[in-house]
């Protein structure tokens, strides 16, 4: 009797394996992350690949500031209002801006490479123009919500003359 006791409850509890299958789930099974993004099999969010973002890793962070743009600022005692300027996507999360605060050099406009991470654009360093006499040492900003305006503060060094920090506003 004892055997078939636990013939019994060995059958018992083979079967409730197999019909009461285990409480995890995968919770990646349905997700799709895009881009290079991969799926936290902890929580089934995507974490993004460098340059991307959404909740599927769908949109490229520099799509939100390509664009033109109109530059306005007061600086060193120069005014520049309305200056066109566009921001060119060359990678998921880089944008060169061209004609970056109103600068040229023998009559066109510089072009500056950023990195952008969220909301936020940093100028690359080690950027010279004009024959190296122009140097745009730092800069950064940030885009507003809505995706018209971004804040821009930046340092530049003309040689033999000085730095100047500068502060102004690209608008949609």
């Amino acid at each position: 009797m004892k055997k078939l006791t636990y013939v019994f409850v060995g059958l018992l509890t083979i079967g409730s394996l197999a019909l009461f299958p285990s409480c995890s789930k995968d919770k990646c099974k349905d997700v799709t992350c895009q881009n290079g993004g991969t799926c936290d099999e902890e929580d089934g969010s995507c974490n993004c690949a460098a340059g991307y973002e959404g909740t599927n890793c769908e949109t490229a962070m520099a799509d939100k500031f390509a664009g033109n743009w109109k530059y306005n600022e007061t600086c060193a005692g120069a005014t520049v209002t309305d200056f066109t300027t566009t921001f060119t996507k060359t990678g998921a999360n880089k944008i060169q801006i061209n004609g970056f605060a109103g600068f040229a050099c023998g009559g066109s406009n510089i072009l500056v490479n950023c990195t952008v991470n969220g909301r936020d654009i940093t100028v690359d360093s080690g950027q010279s123009f004009c024959a190296a006499s122009l140097q745009i040492t730092s800069g950064s900003g940030t885009i507003n919500t809505s995706g018209n305006s971004i804040s821009m503060t930046y340092t530049y060094t003309l040689v033999g003359v000085g730095s100047q920090t500068c502060s102004g506003t690209y608008t949609k």
